[in-house]
């Protein structure tokens, strides 16, 4: 699974522009951004589906749970202090794994300690479909953010030269713009598919 990701991240550390641009190398690194994340991803998701009873033998008591939410913040904190270009080593390597085990002590925070502050925060009501519709802004966040962009600063031009103003704003309606447009998808096109396959596979099976 690792093999080709492996390869090539030697590939592009030998040769750093191997992909292009520094935003092509970035972005789209397939051994950084990409393959690390769904080796970490796997691994959580046997830690929790497979042997949850492990974790909750081993990661247990108020210290732990505390830890679990202190060492995100630190790594956070460390991430953003450490480097400062975008384009150097750290920040193309290990930056993103830390970002990625800085999610994994969250996520077993929430799992593993339901009854925590930010366990609850993250279980409001008005934040579950939001939650549902994670992977689908996932997908679409870029392409929509962009198109929001354009469009406020085609309606709105003047705004564009208010600085920090513009900024909240469009952020906001980027938010607002992604989740709507997200819900349609996820209405309209996902949700129909996946009972339309779940039929499909439940009658091959039979």
């Amino acid at each position: 699974m690792y093999l080709i990701p492996g390869i090539l991240r030697i590939i592009i550390y030998l040769n750093p522009d191997f992909f292009g641009t520094d935003y092509e190398t970035l972005v789209f690194r397939p051994t950084h951004t990409r393959a690390d994340s769904i080796v970490i991803g796997v691994i959580l998701m046997d830690w929790i589906v497979n042997r949850k009873d492990d974790l909750k033998k081993y990661l247990s008591g108020r210290i732990v749970s505390f830890l679990l939410l202190l060492f995100p913040i630190l790594i956070l904190v460390f991430i953003n202090f450490q480097s400062k270009s975008i384009y150097s080593f750290f920040s193309g390597t290990v930056r993103f794994n830390l970002i990625d085990f800085a999610y994994i002590l969250i996520l077993l925070s929430v799992i593993l300690f339901p009854n925590t502050l930010l366990a609850k925060g993250l279980s409001l009501k008005f934040l579950v479909p939001i939650s549902n519709l994670s992977y689908t802004i996932y997908i679409w966040h870029l392409l929509l953010s962009l198109i929001s962009f354009g469009a406020i600063k085609f309606f709105f031009p003047s705004l564009f030269e208010t600085g920090l103003a513009f900024f909240i704003l469009s952020l906001l309606i980027s938010f607002l713009f992604t989740l709507g447009v997200s819900w349609i998808i996820n209405r309209f096109i996902e949700e129909p598919l996946s009972r339309l396959f779940k039929r499909l596979f439940s009658t091959s099976s039979k």
